[in-house]
């Protein structure tokens, strides 16, 4: 979910999916939908385009996991915790502050940013276990992540002037 770009991993992703039998969606818009469109990749692999909030919501929400593959330093990224919120684990690269979100075994798992084996390992791990607990990654990261959680934190810093 997200830009469909190069440096957001959507290459490597794509390559360790197409050696998998398992489902992919990916969502978004950016310089490689055209080409990915002109040129699909295996048919289990889908290309669903940008979509709108109330149609991603659902479809994410119904997702096994969701995989957030960049090749860039990501800060705080907005689709990690939207997946979270929505109780959807996240298969994330070791890039950025992707890690410091991610608690693995809890809410997700992490693979070496850019390396293909790694990632269609993570991939086969998430489908090939048991699920996770989704009400908890829901909970937690309503918790963690809510505009109350936000402002305490906020007013905490500024406590402490």
């Amino acid at each position: 979910v997200g830009r469909l770009a190069a440096e957001k991993g959507v290459p490597t992703l794509i390559q360790a999916a197409g050696q998998l039998p398992y489902p992919l969606k990916l969502i978004g818009d950016g310089p490689l939908l055209d080409g990915l469109r002109a040129k699909p990749p295996p048919p289990h692999i889908e290309v669903l385009g940008r979509k709108r909030w109330e149609e991603l919501k659902g479809i994410l929400a119904g997702a096994r996991f969701s995989v957030m593959p960049s090749e860039c330093c990501e800060n705080n990224p907005l689709s990690l915790i939207e997946s979270l919120g929505l109780g959807t684990p996240v298969l994330g690269a070791r890039m950025g502050g992707i890690p410091e979100m991610i608690e693995a075994g809890r809410n997700g798992r992490l693979f070496q940013s850019g390396q293909v084996e790694d990632l269609k390992a993570g991939i086969r791990a998430f489908f090939e276990s048991p699920p996770m607990d989704y009400a908890a990654i829901a909970g937690g990261a309503r918790r963690k992540y809510s505009s109350d959680a936000h402002y305490e934190a906020l007013m905490a810093l500024y406590a402490r002037r």
